[in-house]
């Protein structure tokens, strides 16, 4: 459980700050760590594959998240914006 949360958070920083490309070397990673790791405990082949499978979806819902939540703060600051840029071209209007 804690792997798949930790999968998670490392999408959401990867959709925040990097492009979708990043997500094929943090797969290969995460499966190369998944099957050479010391955590190597589960009781079969198949077990160890369905772990990697939750792995990397948790890891790609991470990655939305990540980007959905960066275009909600750039489209509330897009947002902001104008009144801003309104309130000092007014003051600047009432200066002259």
């Amino acid at each position: 459980m804690l792997t798949l949360f930790a999968g998670a958070l490392l999408g959401v920083i990867l959709g925040r700050f990097f492009k979708v490309y990043i997500l094929a070397p943090v797969s290969v990673v995460a499966i190369i760590l998944t099957f050479s790791g010391p955590d190597v405990t589960a009781p079969s082949f198949y077990a160890n594959c369905l772990e990697l499978a939750a792995l990397l979806v948790s890891i790609q819902f991470g990655y939305v998240a990540g980007l959905a939540s960066h275009q909600l703060t750039s489209a509330y600051s897009i947002r902001r914006r104008p009144w801003s840029s309104h309130a000092v071209a007014s003051r600047t209007l009432h200066v002259r």
